[in-house]
């Protein structure tokens, strides 16, 4: 009997409902875990997360779930990131760069969060629907993270960026989208209001048990 093709998992598009399983599947389990120290500061083995992320493939091919119940935290948050960097395009989009770093949407001293929410609001409602639930997802799990925007250097090459971008377009943007991905963290709650309710953090207890 022929062997069962393993079900892609990383790498797919935005809107593929397998996939989305794993972006669901981190995000809650890392929510819960929300308190762990270092939380998407710990490097780790890209060989090894990629072994790790095949293993999923192989089990979901088999059971149509992913089981992250015995993966370690930092196991997790790094499938997380790897599964948005390999995201076929951002899940910003490459299309809506240039609205999402427009000065509309670059905080300054005299743009109010309000006024910055509704702008960034409008930009979110032109995502294609796939790419609206990943970003409703992933920020308010930045959010719940870390509420001042502290996460977005280590996301924002992961979220933001314009096709075809070469090594000197990236550093003299790189300030502009650090921006942007700052405030979309920060102001989550009013960007993407839909966001479903995440699960409690765990006690400090429970996590030296983790």
């Amino acid at each position: 009997m022929p062997r069962r093709a393993v079900v892609p998992l990383f790498g797919c598009p935005a809107a593929d409902p397998n996939a989305f399983e794993v972006l669901r599947s981190c995000v809650f389990k890392l929510a819960s875990l929300r308190r762990t120290p270092q939380l998407f500061k710990v490097r780790l083995d890209g060989l090894e997360l990629q072994g790790l992320a095949d293993g999923i493939a192989r089990a979901f091919t088999q059971t149509g779930e992913v089981d992250l119940t015995h993966t370690n935290v930092h196991a997790v948050a790094g499938l997380l990131k790897l599964w948005l960097r390999k995201l076929p395009a951002p899940a910003l989009t490459f299309e809506l760069y240039g609205e999402w770093t427009s000065e509309l949407n670059v905080p300054t001293l005299a743009t109010s969060d309000d006024v910055l929410a509704q702008n960034l609001r409008k930009v979110a409602s032109k995502l294609p629907s796939g790419h609206f639930e990943v970003c409703v997802l992933l920020f308010a799990l930045l959010h719940a993270v870390d509420g001042s925007g502290g996460l977005a250097k280590a996301f924002t090459p992961l979220l933001l960026r314009p096709r075809g971008e070469t090594v000197a377009g990236a550093a003299e943007s790189a300030q502009r989208r650090l921006k942007v991905v700052t405030t979309l963290i920060r102001l989550a709650p009013k960007v993407f209001p839909a966001a479903p309710p995440l699960p409690e953090p765990q006690s400090h207890a429970a996590l030296a048990a983790v």
